[in-house]
């Protein structure tokens, strides 16, 4: 199965571009979690950690449509698939998945767990439901 094939997920923030003063707060789970999933998808997962991202100017969200930026595509087509697996996975014994948002960020954003930097390499905040990651991480 080709990554190009998967459905792209809606629930993708993409903050890059927009600067934030940094903090730092966080973990290494959700580079365990992409890294998982792309290796059970047949995908190199190096291509997505390499990737970088914008480092000025406005959202790329505003300014990009979709096949244009390679990497919020890939990881669009990753949460789509984690989704769709979850959602059947989870009805499966009555259960219901949320899927989380997915925010990208250059440098650092704010969660509602605090404040994140990119050094410190994508996380889960379980206060807003939401995956961050700096694709330059």
């Amino acid at each position: 199965m080709k990554w190009q094939d998967l459905r792209r997920s809606d629930n993708v923030e993409d903050r890059r571009g927009f600067r934030v003063p940094g903090g730092a707060v966080g973990g290494g789970i959700g580079t365990l979690v992409v890294v998982v999933v792309a290796l059970l998808l047949g995908v190199d997962p190096r291509g997505l950690l390499q990737n970088g991202a914008p480092s000025s100017g406005t959202s790329t969200a505003a300014t990009s449509t979709p096949g244009e930026d390679s990497s919020r595509d890939f990881v669009a087509a990753i949460l789509g698939s984690t989704e769709e697996t979850w959602t059947a996975i989870l009805s499966g014994s009555g259960q219901t998945y949320r899927p989380p948002t997915l925010v990208l960020f250059t440098g650092a954003t704010q969660s509602a767990c605090g404040m994140g930097q990119s050094a410190m390499g994508p996380f889960y905040c379980p206060r807003d439901e939401k995956v961050y990651i700096d694709l330059a991480f």
